[in-house]
């Protein structure tokens, strides 16, 4: 039995079945121990609200069981009508509130009492009529009873395993989210890595490009001069510069070492344009 639930939860009738009810209450805690068994008697403390209680224990429950006596469906309130048909009574919000919420319902025929018919029901607790039930005997009043907590053992055990399986598959998918986390970052580095490789060599590219542009180039054209014509316009420059001036000695040579460094730079354009 799970450690952490109450696991059973006994749902009856004090004016139908409060014996009954009581001994089997007596032999589940002898099973499994009162902390894990729901008797309204014993549970619910002075000044609770009935129903906050119902509702915290069913969240706590693997299986009702439902005491059902042979007065089950006859018994009334102070005003004559049946107790079950209120939408107030408590036991028939135990019934609804279970049943809403798909927690296991067996119901326990005691006294020789028969299940009810869907329609001795109200539309709410339809789905009750529709439970297997498992009956016992007062002449085999022990034995039945040991049979039963067999058969809430198997439900137990069922939701115990449909619990770890449920924790397994969660599990699982944890585990498989955080691989598919770890596997898209690592996707989105090797994009990130491959895009700045590309953008590089689209780069590269580029700076080739140029300079197979800047080798293809032609030099720049440097306009044709004769010989002649560098001496002649060396002469008038100099002409102009020595009447401009004040000093005119040794005139011969100055004309001749500036008309050799314009020769000089003529001889060097003429190579560079061949």
């Amino acid at each position: 039995m799970d450690s952490s639930a109450r696991s059973v939860f006994l749902s009856y009738r004090r004016e139908d079945s409060a014996g009954h009810t009581g001994r089997l209450h007596d032999r589940f805690t002898a099973r499994w121990g009162a902390e894990r068994v729901f008797f309204d008697i014993d549970n619910i403390p002075p000044g609770e609200d009935f129903i906050h209680v119902i509702d915290r224990t069913l969240d706590e429950c693997v299986v009702v069981v439902v005491v059902v006596g042979s007065r089950w469906l006859e018994v009334r309130d102070s005003a004559g009508a049946r107790r079950i048909d209120g939408e107030a009574d408590f036991h028939r919000l135990e019934l609804e509130r279970a049943l809403q919420r798909g927690i296991r319902v067996l119901p326990v025929l005691v006294g020789n009492a028969q299940m009810p018919k869907p329609g001795d029901l109200p539309a709410s607790l339809a789905a009750f009529a529709r439970r297997n039930a498992f009956e016992i005997s007062d002449k085999r009043f022990g034995q039945d009873a040991a049979k039963l907590g067999d058969v809430i053992e198997d439900v137990i055990e069922q939701q115990r395993q449909r619990l770890e399986n449920e924790r397994k598959e969660q599990e699982l998918q944890r585990r498989n989210a955080e691989v598919a986390q770890r596997e898209a970052a690592r996707q989105q580095r090797l994009d990130e890595a491959l895009a700045r490789a590309e953008e590089k060599r689209r780069q590269e590219q580029a700076r080739q490009k140029l300079r197979e542009a800047r080798r293809r180039r032609p030099p720049p054209r440097v306009p044709r001069v004769t010989e002649a014509e560098w001496a002649l316009e060396f002469q008038r420059h100099e002409q102009l510069r020595l009447l401009r001036s004040e000093r005119h000695w040794n005139h011969e040579q100055v004309m001749t070492m500036h008309a050799e460094r314009r020769m000089a730079e003529w001889r060097s354009i003429e190579a560079l344009r061949r």
